[in-house]
């Protein structure tokens, strides 16, 4: 082997190699609460297909079991990155744990992999290790979801109180407007009427009078 192939492989070992000799981390993308645009998503799927055509031909480089870790990674590398970009597209509880499952998969089917460095009880326990930080991973993505969905229900429920709230300060200044038009006790009459129709504090909730 020449030097320059020596230099890619080293090269594309250290770019690919998580720290750990465990289960193997893939590194998951910063989030953003902002939707990403139709054409980044696109473009975002476009480079992960090219990178993982890169990462293929540098597996090529290696030989044995090396190789074989090599291509799953990239192709566990590839999926997290189709999952992140549409993650960031969707904006959803939902998008967002698929994207958690595939970086646990991508982990999974490395480590599992890189058992078969070993053999006999010690491969056994490598690959339960791997079974147990799997599921360990499926279960936090689960949780993540569930708390995302409390958040967004909780403020959905605010936003949609703070509708009907608006919509009553309209009724109530429409109500107190029309009480207006009247003198005296006619008017006072009105007024106490809006007031036990919306709460005797209404004027003070809804910024009337």
């Amino acid at each position: 082997m020449n030097t320059v192939s020596k230099l890619m492989i080293a090269l594309f070992t250290a770019g690919l190699s998580f720290a750990g000799a465990g289960v193997a981390q893939m590194v998951v993308p910063k989030t953003d609460s902002t939707p990403s645009s139709n054409d980044d998503y696109l473009a975002a799927k476009s480079n992960a297909g090219a990178q993982y055509r890169i990462d293929q031909d540098a597996c090529s480089l290696l030989i044995g079991n090396a190789k074989d870790v090599c291509k799953v990674r990239a192709k566990g590398k590839e999926g997290v990155a189709r999952a992140d970009a549409r993650s960031a597209h969707e904006d959803t509880p939902k998008a967002s744990e698929q994207a958690s499952l595939a970086n646990a998969q991508a982990n999974y089917d490395v480590a599992v992999e890189q058992c078969a460095d070993f053999a006999g009880h010690r491969r056994n326990v490598c690959v339960q290790e791997a079974t147990d930080e799997f599921a360990r991973s499926r279960n936090r993505a689960n949780d993540e979801r569930a708390v995302d969905d409390a958040r967004r229900d909780g403020a959905t429920t605010i936003v949609r109180n703070q509708g009907y709230a608006d919509m009553r300060a309209a009724e109530y200044a429409v109500v107190i407007e029309a009480c207006d038009s009247r003198d005296g006790p006619a008017r006072n009459a009105c007024v106490s009427n809006a007031d036990v129709k919306y709460g005797s504090n209404a004027y003070i909730k809804y910024g009337v009078r």
